[in-house]
């Protein structure tokens, strides 16, 4: 798995190309307009792109009738856990803000 822009990873299909690859670096291109290639050797290969925030909607719980126990479970364990907290760059810098001198 190759990381991705914010908490995304590649993931190679699998095929004739992909399977020797292993272990092994190969070139992705992250055009600006948001189109992503993966190369080796100049070939292209296919991907998917997988994210590691996946949520259980409520949705899918009502879809899956067989599941539906288990998907219950899973999103009340999601909604649980602590979102994280994004800090700006001020707040990354240890910034604090002081009062005016007047």
């Amino acid at each position: 798995m190759a990381e991705v822009r914010a908490g995304k990873r590649i993931i190679l299909e699998r095929n004739s190309l992909s399977e020797g690859l292993e272990g092994k670096y190969v070139d992705v291109y992250d055009f600006p307009y948001g189109r992503l290639e993966v190369r080796t050797k100049g070939l292209l290969l296919p991907y998917r792109v997988f994210s590691k925030d996946q949520r259980v909607s409520h949705t899918a719980i009502v879809e899956n009738k067989r599941l539906g126990h288990s998907l219950a479970l899973i999103k009340a364990q999601q909604d649980t856990y602590f979102t994280p907290k994004v800090n700006t760059n001020s707040q990354k810098l240890g910034y604090e803000k002081r009062g005016r001198n007047v």
